[in-house]
């Protein structure tokens, strides 16, 4: 009975002083744990913590964690030999080229080819696997130069032949590709890769020389066709301005050669110039020429291109259907530009001078003058309104 008495003693004392510390912990005032994680983002701050980590840090990872950088000296320990170290960042290499990451994967790469360990087979792998990174970032050269470290290291490294070909189809190398094809068919002869990475170089080398020979015929053609029209322009004696280099000399200036040679050499890159309307020099069957001719209205900034203005036809004729008795043009609004009023000039670049055309001659006539210099490929002719208070101080800047 004494034993029962106690245990139910020693129990009710238990009780007592566990409602009494309940209570005093209820008393306690309430203040939120430092250090705790955030009840609305722990599974975020979770994954900061290293050993609950379910993807590879990244380098800001890194620089803003003094565990990962602790982590990552053990793991680039100064004790690790160069092979120990290479290793490592193949391995980062290859976590970050799973992640799409391609930029990293190569500095991981590079950083495991700068420990320069004497192990062939560990430096093939991180040459073709940067060249991998590359080709996926399009990288092509710099892909096929890795891929040519590696056949170097070991030459019957069927990824880095098969590597090697890929970029060489990218780049348009198709002799190279299908050699670098042939070498690892020597390996295999049945790959199936190299099959038709081989196929494919044939038959876009086939379409490439097809194109290119297309291409030169049409080139052949065209230049034909211009050596032509600068003969017609030579017979006619019609005289070009020198056109500007890129580097801002004239044609000229290129060196010695013969007056004939440089006339030539004028007309031609005149010709070779390419308008913005598309029109250009045309030679009929005939043996005669049409010009892209430009008039200019200074007195309204207008003006208006004759695609093909036939040599043998006058300015009066094509006045005639511009200007004639029941046309005008809509931005003439005070009907200044009348066919009786037209008054025709071109400029003597030499002299800075303005020179009167008559509007009866023809365009070859005009083109003949020996004041006149074609300049590219378009006449141009200012067509000024007489009696205008514009035409007369106009003509007064070029002292007429």
């Amino acid at each position: 009975m004494a034993e029962r008495q106690i245990e139910k003693d020693v129990s009710d004392l238990a009780k007592e002083l566990d409602e009494k510390i309940d209570k005093h912990i209820d008393s306690l005032p309430r203040k939120p744990y430092k250090g705790g994680l955030d009840p609305d983002n722990w599974r975020e701050e979770i994954e900061k913590i290293p050993i609950f980590m379910t993807k590879p840090p990244t380098e800001e990872d890194i620089a803003a964690s003094p565990d990962l950088q602790a982590l990552q000296a053990l793991k680039f320990a100064e004790d690790d030999t160069p092979e120990e170290l290479a290793v490592s960042h193949k391995d980062d290499g290859n976590a970050h080229f799973k992640r799409k990451l391609y930029k990293r994967a190569i500095m991981a790469y590079t950083e495991g080819l700068q420990q320069k360990c004497d192990n062939v087979d560990l430096n093939t792998v991180l040459y073709t696997n940067r060249a991998a990174a590359n080709f996926h970032l399009g990288n092509h050269r710099s892909s096929l130069n890795d891929a040519t470290e590696a056949i170097k290291l070991k030459p019957s490294h069927v990824k880095a032949l098969l590597r090697a070909a890929q970029c060489c189809l990218k780049l348009q190398e198709y002799t190279q590709c299908i050699q670098w094809c042939d070498k690892g068919l020597k390996i295999d002869s049945n790959d199936k890769k190299f099959l038709d990475v081989r196929a494919q170089a044939v038959k876009e080398k086939k379409t490439l020389e097809k194109d290119r020979r297309k291409k030169k015929a049409s080139e052949k053609k065209e230049l034909a066709r211009l050596e032509k029209i600068m003969m017609a322009i030579k017979e006619r004696n019609i005289r070009f301005a020198a056109l500007p280099t890129e580097d801002g000399d004239n044609v000229d200036e290129e060196g010695p050669t013969s007056e004939e040679k440089l006339y030539e050499a004028r007309i031609m890159a005149a010709l070779a110039t390419n308008h913005v309307s598309g029109a250009s020099v045309e030679l009929d069957e005939e043996g005669a020429l049409s010009w892209p001719v430009r008039f200019l209205y200074p007195e309204y900034s207008q003006s208006d291109l004759i695609e093909a203005f036939h040599e043998n036809s006058r300015f009066l004729d094509h006045f005639e259907i511009m200007f004639g008795v029941d046309e005008s043009v809509p931005w003439d609004e005070d009907k200044v530009y009348t066919l009786e009023n037209l008054q025709v000039y071109f400029e003597d670049i030499a002299k800075r001078e303005l020179v009167r055309v008559n509007p009866k001659m023809t365009v070859k006539k005009v083109l003949q003058n020996e004041r006149y210099q074609v300049v590219g490929n378009t006449p141009t002719f200012l067509i000024l309104s007489k009696g205008s208070p514009f035409s007369d101080d106009y003509l007064k800047r070029y002292g007429r």
